[in-house]
């Protein structure tokens, strides 16, 4: 007999919700998030491939709540009342989709682009953001003892493990974290949003290769 995959958890409403469980859960307040609904543009709906139905507030906490912590699909049937199949699919529908379908056409396939990230990932590229003031940033980073009076935002490298890929094995292992991975470059400011993020690259460059073909100096000349 085939297992049966009927979920028979309620489904959880944002309204269900107070304020501490939406930072625990989502690293969001309640009312940021009808904030974030509106920023990032999610519709009021939508329909996936097999018709499962899903408001954008419903979408949305899945999203984030994928990307806040590594759950596994089924570590959130019983907070969402979804199957891991209806979990997956909303995820990748607005992630991938948005309000919009961007297809490039490659041969007989196609590629679906991530349309949040074509639509606003030109802001963790850039150094020419609102918030990020370095006079008042190195200020604080000095006033909590650090020697430096100029020191705005932190710089790091990060591996991101993954399996071990059937083909180009040596230029995704890390000799220094003897890993597979993919490695990100962060600049990270005092008031911890991420100011500047480029990768992912093949996990054996080294953090100085790294920033060299990022062009962040260029961009601290600049700005």
């Amino acid at each position: 007999m085939f297992p049966d995959y009927k979920v028979d958890y309620p489904r959880t409403s944002i309204d269900d919700l107070n304020e501490s469980q939406c930072v625990a859960m989502f690293r969001f307040q309640k009312c940021d998030m009808y904030r974030l609904l509106e920023a990032l543009q999610i519709p009021e709906c939508y329909i996936c491939s097999q018709r499962t139905f899903v408001t954008g507030m419903e979408a949305l906490m899945i999203l984030l709540r994928r990307l806040t912590y590594p759950n596994r699909w089924c570590d959130l049937q019983a907070m969402f009342g979804r199957s891991e199949s209806e979990l997956s699919l909303i995820f990748h529908k607005v992630l991938n989709l948005g309000n919009r379908t961007c297809l490039i056409k490659q041969g007989r396939s196609g590629l679906i682009l991530d349309d949040i990230h074509d639509r606003f990932g030109h802001l963790l590229e850039t150094l020419d953001l609102v918030w990020l003031d370095p006079g008042i940033f190195s200020q604080v980073i000095h006033e909590k003892g650090a020697p430096l009076n100029q020191c705005w935002g932190f710089i790091d490298g990060t591996p991101r493990p993954m399996a071990r890929p059937t083909r180009n094995q040596k230029i995704m292992y890390s000799g220094h974290k003897r890993t597979h991975c993919i490695k990100f470059q962060s600049v990270q400011a005092p008031n911890g949003l991420i100011a500047h993020l480029f990768g992912p690259i093949e996990g054996k460059r080294h953090d100085a290769f790294m920033l060299g073909v990022s062009g962040l100096a260029d961009k601290l000349r600049r700005f």
